[in-house]
């Protein structure tokens, strides 16, 4: 237990969490031409796809795999799938602090475009105003937008999990596509509020090994491909004076990821929670 527990802990304070970023730390208000907004920030996404009984699981059959490799038998097509299922689970979903970095900048009345630096996804975006504040009460826009991961991150968690140890990640390729809606009020330039739904559809494939120990079905190679639904929703407030606001927000989002694993379709989908808390600026 405190094995666990110092993994958990090891990995949330050091490592980068890899699950796509759902997180706002913005209101619906697009930027007037010409105007630039920069965001830096930090999230803490915890997935119930990696902590629990998803670590006892993982404890386990390291165990198992261990004790076959000393001897020298071959694991079960089980003990394989077990071991392909709880490695996705750590190092796609490990819970770690992820630095956000963001900027937008106004084009036209109305539309603003903008760029995010999340752990090890890049993001670009687009942003359109449907309702304003000064007419209608609310600010009102939609958001589209295109990720790409440089890896799978969560390097950390490889040298805390052992049962990671037997199975190799490789060739490892995610795109994200997202759609949102954001609304929002701002007030007296000192305070603002702010809600956001949004849907991403993270297209992903890589290659697993199993290494170190001799599998009964023969196949210590497999691919998965597989598209991953986040399905969320953020409450957020700011408060600050004219051009620099500190912005605190929470998002939930329900995750959707059955990957075929050894031929039988499997559920790694749950709940991720990501509280998120930056700094805003306004110019000019």
């Amino acid at each position: 237990m405190k094995r666990i527990f110092f993994a958990a802990t090891f990995t949330l304070l050091l490592g980068s969490a890899c699950s796509t970023s759902m997180t706002s730390l913005q209101t619906a208000r697009t930027m007037r031409p010409g105007q630039v907004q920069l965001t830096a920030g930090a999230s803490v996404p915890i997935s119930s796809a990696a902590v629990g009984e998803t670590i006892d699981a993982a404890e386990a059959i390291a165990g198992r795999l261990s004790d076959a490799e000393a001897r020298d038998a071959p694991i079960t097509e089980a003990e394989q799938r077990q071991a392909l299922e709880t490695s996705l689970a750590l190092l796609l979903f490990t819970p770690g602090v992820t630095t956000e970095l963001a900027g937008r900048v106004g084009v036209v009345d109305g539309l603003d475009l903008g760029f995010k630096w999340a752990g090890p996804l890049l993001q670009v975006d687009g942003k359109y105003q449907l309702l304003r504040q000064a007419e209608h009460g609310v600010d009102l826009a939609v958001q589209g937008s295109y990720g790409y991961h440089l890896g799978y991150g969560a390097s950390v968690a490889s040298s805390i999990y052992p049962v990671l140890d037997f199975v190799q990640l490789g060739d490892y390729s995610q795109h994200d596509l997202g759609a949102g809606v954001l609304l929002s009020g701002e007030w007296d330039d000192i305070f603002g509020a702010y809600l956001a739904v949004r849907y991403v559809a993270s297209l992903t494939s890589l290659d697993a090994d199993i290494e170190r120990v001799e599998v009964a079905t023969g196949l210590a190679h497999t691919e998965i491909s597989n598209t991953i639904h986040h399905v969320g929703g953020t409450a957020g407030l700011m408060v600050g004076y004219k051009y620099i606001y500190a912005v605190a927000e929470l998002t939930v989002a329900g995750v959707i990821f059955d990957p075929v694993v050894l031929g039988e379709r499997r559920d790694l989908g749950g709940v991720i929670v990501t509280p998120a808390i930056g700094l805003l600026t306004r110019f000019p």
